[in-house]
């Protein structure tokens, strides 16, 4: 006869039973929290990467549509990528086959041997208007007194012919010039092998745009031949030129090609001066694409990088507030006379400045003080120059440490 009373587990198997329900219990919370978290993680990569798509799209609209202000500010955005990820976008960047600060980064047992930097083939990144003409003028008479070839003059009006022959195949691929020098030639040093090397000199940015837009007021080089300086006020022309050494800095040669010249096209506008398409300045070319590809956000992260990596790009940085000793970095540097045969010979253009009343009867200091302070004084201007200017910061730095290590060398002798 069955029997009608319930079943009873045993009590150890009670006990199992109640600790794997319990587990149970634990198992799902733990899952659900797990995919709360999930779509929370999705929901924000899609919300950031989504600001910073859209931040894209509405950055390359504004180009294309005319809002190419120098000024021109991105909106903030959350950073969702390193250094090396933003840099990744932009291979170019990533410089090759340079000889690293010789007076700071050079190391006699494990760096690079003193007559790699003697035999190198050398890049003088001329950031104009900061006595670069000199520097040519020097190097040039150096050269043809010790009956070496002649320098190879990279700038603004023969740039993009030079590039797109060396990018075919047909140009100068070895880089036998064996010195070059203009304010095209950053990122040569990509296309060999051998020992290669760049130096620069740098001036305040302030006083280098006053420097060049009166110079533009007055003649019309490749590098003036966009805007009408005569016809701008000194806080227009320095919006319009920008931060001229930082985008030197980010050169890509490949914009030179014909496949950007569309583009290019459709970004210029109507210059103030007449001009062929291939006529457009280097720089100006590089800026319009720069500032179509790059987002503020984008250059204000590259800007970082570059601060980073100056002392190894460069073998040595000079400035025209020590002219002079600059010279004598570069003798010891390179073993050229550069000191001994230019010292003392710096060209200083006589451009007029300002021809306004409340300029007359003042010293060109005066003159110049002047319009710094009300350089100074913009916002705008201040923000349009503003990666120059940190790069101007960190090259005073480095400048300093050179110099001393210069001196250490010369008391140790």
């Amino acid at each position: 006869m069955a029997s009608n009373a319930p079943f009873l587990w045993s009590s150890p198997t009670r006990d199992v039973l109640i600790v794997a329900g319990r587990l149970c219990k634990t198992l799902c919370v733990v899952c659900l929290w797990c995919v709360g978290l999930i779509s929370a993680i999705v929901v924000l990569d899609k919300l950031f990467n989504g600001k910073n798509k859209q931040a894209r799209y509405d950055h390359q609209r504004d180009v294309r549509e005319g809002d190419t202000a120098a000024n021109y500010t991105h909106p903030v955005v959350f950073q969702t990528e390193s250094i090396d990820e933003i840099v990744d976008k932009f291979p170019w960047l990533r410089r090759k086959n340079y000889l690293p600060n010789f007076f700071t980064r050079r190391n006699d047992q494990t760096g690079p041997p003193l007559k790699d930097y003697r035999n190198s083939t050398i890049m003088f990144v001329h950031n104009q208007k900061s006595g670069g003409t000199t520097t040519k003028v020097c190097m040039k008479c150096i050269l043809d007194t010790m009956g070496r070839h002649p320098p190879k003059i990279l700038g603004n009006g023969n740039a993009r012919r030079y590039y797109n022959s060396l990018l075919s195949g047909e140009g100068d691929s070895n880089l036998t010039w064996g010195v070059y020098l203009g304010d095209s030639t950053f990122g040569l040093c990509d296309y060999t092998n051998k020992p290669c090397s760049y130096f620069t000199i740098l001036r305040d940015p302030y006083e280098r745009v006053i420097s060049a837009y009166n110079m533009c007021r007055m003649i019309h080089p490749c590098q003036c031949r966009v805007r009408n300086a005569n016809k701008m006020s000194i806080n227009e022309w320095s919006l319009h030129q920008g931060s001229f050494f930082f985008r030197q800095l980010l050169a890509n040669h490949d914009f030179f090609s014909e496949k950007y010249d569309s583009l290019v096209a459709k970004l210029r506008g109507r210059p103030d001066l007449k001009m062929g398409p291939y006529e457009v300045p280097a720089w100006w070319r590089n800026e319009l694409i720069l500032r179509y590809l790059m987002t503020a956000h984008e250059k204000s992260i590259i800007l970082e990088y570059v601060l980073e990596n100056l002392e190894s790009w460069f073998t040595l940085i000079g400035l025209t507030d020590e002219y002079d000793l600059t010279f004598e970095l570069i003798e010891h540097a390179y073993d050229l006379p550069f000191f001994t045969n230019c010292a003392g010979t710096q060209e200083n253009a006589k451009y007029a400045y300002q021809d306004q009343p409340e300029m007359e009867n003042k010293t060109r200091t005066e003159i110049i003080n002047s319009l710094k302070s009300q350089l100074m004084s913009d916002p705008k201007v201040i923000n349009a120059l503003y990666y120059d200017l940190r790069i101007y910061e960190k090259a005073k730095e480095i400048f300093k440490r050179q110099k001393e290590a210069y001196m250490r060398n010369k008391l140790e002798k």
